[in-house]
């Protein structure tokens, strides 16, 4: 399901999708980038698990800059 709190937030720690897509990556998501861009911009839908790794990966960068851990993981 699309969450554009996600958009928000890479748009908010201006992140560039590329940086976005290797933490995803490393965390164990198998999709491509254009899959992330694409989920990230509402045109397609992606697993729970997958926007919960896009999650975490975001999390952390809010975390390395210093703030708290503020989106909501799909799975608990």
């Amino acid at each position: 399901m699309f969450d554009s709190a996600l958009k928000a937030a890479s748009d908010d720690l201006h992140v560039p999708l590329l940086d976005l897509w290797m933490r995803y990556f490393a965390f164990g998501g198998n999709l491509d980038v254009i899959a992330i861009d694409a989920y990230l911009n509402g045109i397609s839908d992606v697993e729970d698990i997958d926007h919960d790794l896009v999650t975490h990966a975001l999390n952390e960068l809010y975390v390395d800059a210093g703030h708290d851990h503020p989106l909501a993981y799909q799975r608990p």
